[in-house]
């Protein structure tokens, strides 16, 4: 390009420098969230992976009744197995100064005088074990964070009806607990009510009755080896230790919860900058459309001058490439310190003892190349048509669009009683109408935009709201240690305070159709329980069946079963054999691939007399704590998990983090929604530079003109906002389809709050950009337009 093309350039941009700097503005949102949400993704990525590593997470996991110590060998000389190491797991209940509420412990055995070769822990304070102290601990650290401990304190454990007293000598972290939930069911962490507590191999053996035998073996894999077949071979060299859960990395607990995390910040990441930049490409082309026909002679006159075609083209592709670099500058900036402030939030939500946080400059050459390829793409849109004109008929300026009565006007009643001022932005709103379904095109994209910005914590909202307010009403879980008679769910509901208990029967399950399998865990139900109720999607009470499964669609679609099917059924009991249950029903539902069932079909399927092994308690006002305090002494009571807790532990990860991405993005989509909104109202006061001069020639003033200029900005927003809303159905509805999981399914909810905050905020950008337009209107220069 030419320095006299360079120059020219330049004064264009100058003097359009506020669609410059609103363009450039779109793509610095849009790249942002690319680099801050892929560079958060490769960061969690790279430490989960050299965590994974460097402390060598197991590639497999088998859960067992009891196996001798000497069973490892077994496992060991299966062909591509590495490393197998065994032992003892068992959670108990804790008793922690300072901390009413109910708190479990994972009591995890290690070898007393050496590190661990899987899933080895990083020490964060104090030490490993050493001396000759068989109660020393070695505690997660979040949790003494969370309830102020550190080495040297000590808290109190419930081994089988008999308190011991730990003293922590450690805090670490662990690479099997990143993510640290006891189960799927409790949905999120908290620090304060689960521990995971690390112990010599020989105390637990004592204190858990385990002398020389484990219940869980761990192992790593040679490369290339088949987990699955591994995990076969060992289930039958093992079987008879009583076999009852196996699975790889895969489908470990922690370990799926960071995937997911992972995988998810990778999809937002191509998406949500996809429909920035386009927007960006929309803006471009406005502005460059609008610049291109009113330089119309000029580029007729470049032409005539010698100048190629090539040469005009390019000339005009520079305002892409500048507002691409500047977009691009901005963009890399911010979304780099964004990546740094997401890093942070990930601190408490995933349990890493290191996270990276390393600026990935491959990043920076993607995203300009994504803000050049949009920017270019409404250029070349622009360009292209003025380009094809033979110098002298650009030279000519194009025709005026011709007057003509609108459809409107044969409606004499009302007609009349418009003002002349109406009467004329009616007009033009019809006969411009291309203009016209780009100001509302452009409303539309802002408002959907908001609107899906803001529905990022209605979703929560609305799963808490549904699982605790209609499904799990209980204020507390209780499991015990084993399967015990009805009679001790009136045991329970005896206790001053508890206003209500119900017997559940629950056990993990590997259904499988075909050679289709999944891990699932079964609930059974009494008939009539008041405190646990299954609902779909829709909100619909289901009933559960009194002769076999209720299972979520989900889990249907995987293993290929409807109504009326049958599923093989392998429980995780020791002694019981697979039986074969019928699906009586399917359902959506929100949360986990949790199966339903009658309690007592339950009992008879597994050949059992009517028992339970948890319950659910419904507490009077101002009783938890000391219902919780009364639970930790009734012997056979292994967990205690209250509802109130779970919730805490929501707003502490979760909600805090929905809620700061939720205001990022609705500050972003803010910035797009203006930029819109701007642009297109001051390329329509720039189109319409001679009519309103005209207007003030004739003898009208200069608010009448302001007012004639701006009238429409206002209703083709109205206009604009109203198509917006049923299409935000329909995204959110596309974006919830996107995000599904396996372990939980996305309510495509937006309360109207929502719609009401986005279109308060379009009206006011709408508001802002007539005041705007009204003063550039009121600065046109008669004479010289």
């Amino acid at each position: 390009m030419s320095g006299r093309l360079t120059t020219k350039l330049l004064r264009d941009i100058w003097h359009a420098r506020g669609q410059f700097i609103a363009a450039s503005m779109v793509v610095m949102c849009g790249l942002a969230i690319y680099v801050s949400l892929y560079s958060t993704y490769e960061n969690l990525k790279s430490s989960r992976d050299s965590y994974y590593e460097l402390f060598h997470f197991a590639h497999f996991f088998i859960e067992l009744e009891r196996a001798p110590v000497s069973s490892l060998r077994l496992v060991e000389a299966i062909p591509g197995v590495l490393r197998a190491q065994g032992r003892i797991v068992q959670d108990v209940t804790l008793d922690v100064e300072g901390n009413e509420g109910a708190v479990i412990g994972r009591i995890i055995s290690l070898p007393a005088d050496e590190r661990p070769p899987v899933n080895d822990i990083h020490i964060v304070s104090g030490s490993y074990f050493s001396g000759s102290d068989q109660r020393q601990v070695i505690v997660n650290q979040r949790f003494c964070e969370a309830n102020d401990l550190r080495p040297g304190d000590s808290f109190l454990a419930t081994f089988r009806e008999r308190k011991e007293r730990l003293r922590i000598v450690g805090t670490a972290y662990s690479p099997e607990y990143v993510y640290p939930i006891r189960n799927p069911q409790q949905l999120m962490p908290n620090d304060r009510a689960f521990a995971i507590v690390f112990v010599r191999q020989s105390f637990a053996e004592s204190a858990l009755q385990m002398g020389g035998a484990v219940n869980n073996i761990v192992g790593l894999l040679r490369p290339g080896a088949d987990v699955t077949q591994v995990l076969e071979l060992a289930e039958k060299r093992l079987d008879r230790y009583g076999v009852y859960h196996k699975y790889g990395r895969d489908k470990q607990l922690s370990n799926v919860y960071v995937r997911e995390e992972i995988q998810g910040l990778r999809g937002s990441a191509v998406v949500l900058p996809m429909v920035f930049l386009l927007i960006a490409a929309l803006i471009v082309h406005v502005i460059m459309s609008r610049i291109t026909e009113m330089q119309r002679t000029q580029i007729g006159l470049l032409c005539a001058l010698g100048y190629s075609r090539a040469e005009i083209v390019l000339h005009y592709l520079g305002y892409a490439g500048f507002v691409a670099v500047v977009g691009t500058l901005l963009g890399t900036v911010v979304g780099q310190l964004l990546a740094l402030r997401l890093l942070k939030l990930y601190v408490p939500y995933f349990r890493f003892p290191v996270l990276e946080a390393r600026l990935h400059p491959e990043l920076i050459l993607v995203a300009f190349a994504l803000s050049a390829g949009a920017c270019v793409l409404g250029t070349i849109l622009s360009v292209r048509r003025v380009a094809r004109l033979q110098p002298a008929q650009a030279m000519r300026p194009p025709s005026p669009p011709s007057g003509h009565r609108i459809r409107l006007e044969q409606l004499g009643f009302l007609w009349k009683r418009l003002g002349l001022e109406w009467r004329i932005t009616l007009r033009n709103m019809v006969r411009a109408r291309a203009r016209t379904v780009i100001t509302i095109l452009g409303v539309t994209v802002a408002t959907l935009i908001l609107i899906v910005g803001l529905t990022g914590m209605d979703f929560w909202d609305f799963l808490m709201e549904f699982h605790f307010n209609k499904v799990d009403r209980a204020d507390v879980h209780v499991g015990f240690q084993a399967e015990r008679p009805l009679s001790a769910v009136a045991d329970v509901a005896r206790l001053e305070g508890v206003r209500r208990a119900e017997g559940i029967l629950q056990y993990g399950f590997e259904f499988g159709s075909g050679w289709r399998k999944k891990t699932v865990l079964v609930m059974a139900l009494p008939p009539d329980s008041h405190l646990y109720s299954v609902y779909d999607t829709a909100g619909r009470r289901l009933d559960i069946p009194p002769d076999g499964l209720l299972i979520p669609d989900r889990l249907g679609k995987m293993l290929r079963v409807t109504r009326g099917s049958s599923l093989a059924a392998d429980p995780y009991v020791r002694g019981k054999d697979e039986v074969t249950m019928p699906v009586r029903a399917t359902a959506e539902q929100f949360i986990g691939l949790t199966a339903y069932a009658d309690r007592a079909y339950l009992s008879r399927a597994l050949g059992e007399p009517p028992m339970v092994n948890g319950a659910l308690l419904a507490v009077k006002r101002g009783a938890m704590d000391s219902v919780i305090a009364q639970l930790k002494d009734v012997p056979g009571v292994s967990s205690i998990v209250s509802n109130r807790q779970v919730l805490e532990g929501f707003e502490e990860t979760v909600a805090a983090m929905s809620t700061i991405m939720t205001v990022v993005l609705s500050m972003f989509a803010g910035v797009i929604a203006f930029a819109v909104i701007y642009n297109t109202s001051t390329v329509n006061i720039s189109e319409r530079r001679r009519e309103l001069a005209s207007l003030r020639a004739m003898g009208l003033n200069v608010d009448q003109v302001a007012r004639i200029g701006t009238n429409d900005i206002v209703p083709l927003g109205v206009v604009g906002i109203a198509l917006a809303l049923p299409l935000a159905r329909l995204i959110t509805r596309a974006i919830a389809r996107l995000y599904e999981t396996d372990l939980y399914k996305v309510p495509a909810v937006t309360y109207p709050r929502t719609y009401v905050l986005a279109m308060a905020l379009v009206i006011v950008f709408l508001l802002v950009s007539r005041w705007i337009c009204k003063k550039k209107v009121r600065r046109i220069d008669i004479m010289r337009v």
